[in-house]
């Protein structure tokens, strides 16, 4: 159900949303292989589920995009190999159907960016939520991985390319979207958060052309903020048993 607010600001927010969407730049999701193997270590397996962010629109080559940057922080550490199953628009319930159509066996890691789309769509937050519950389930069920890690909404009330209330109304849902994510997400042991806020300040020149869309900084921070959840899962190297 709509809060009063929102219901009264529903005709300017369908109006400004669809001002947003024509006047906003399409950028293609960023050139590059989509899976590999890199590096030198025990084995790791990571597998990224998501939107056009993981997709990398905006980005000039997946080397420069979230896929590229995780491959190339691991790799000192493992023996890595990775695959990326991403696309523009995407939301949480067609996630069900992409992961249905994967075809792998146990992934260690799976990093996912959804949210954000239903953030724009009337979606409720409940049953987004009850979605994203349902995704983790199928996750577990097809890939054993021993860590999920899901990324938290945006901050979309800061972007510059939405106007107001526009900006208000959808960074009210972000972080309500947020905050229940959270809360949901506390007890699982094998689920991480990555908030893209933490650390970082998300400022115009770290946006895609488009100024929604992340650009390479951001990609970056991503990174760092997975590789800090994903070590601990490396085995150390075994002691050096021919020394004296």
């Amino acid at each position: 159900m709509l809060d009063p607010w929102t219901l009264a600001l529903s005709p300017v927010l369908f109006v400004q949303g669809k001002w947003v969407r024509l006047r906003t730049p399409k950028l293609p999701e960023a050139p590059g292989p989509r899976s590999g193997e890199q590096g030198q270590g025990p084995p790791l397996s990571l597998m990224i589920i998501g939107d056009s962010a993981a997709a990398g629109v905006g980005i000039e080559h997946q080397h420069r995009a979230l896929t590229g940057k995780l491959a190339e922080q691991l790799q000192s550490h493992c023996r890595l190999s990775w695959q990326l199953h991403a696309r523009s628009g995407l939301n949480t319930a067609q996630a069900l159907h992409l992961i249905d159509a994967i075809n792998a066996e146990a992934i260690d890691v799976v990093l996912v960016s959804l949210g954000v789309n239903d953030a724009l769509s009337p979606v409720s937050r409940q049953r987004w939520l009850n979605q994203t519950a349902a995704l983790t389930h199928t996750l577990r069920r097809r890939f054993q991985p021993s860590l999920i890690l899901l990324t938290a909404l945006p901050p979309l009330g800061a972007f510059p390319g939405l106007p107001w209330p526009l900006s208000a109304h959808l960074g009210h849902r972000a972080n309500r979207f947020n905050r229940a994510l959270s809360q949901w997400a506390a007890p699982q042991q094998d689920i991480g958060i990555l908030d893209l806020t933490t650390g970082a300040t998300l400022l115009t020149e770290h946006l895609a052309p488009d100024r929604f869309h992340p650009g390479e900084p951001v990609h970056q921070h991503w990174a760092e903020l997975a590789t800090a959840h994903i070590r601990p899962l490396v085995p150390s190297p075994a002691p050096d048993q021919t020394a004296p």
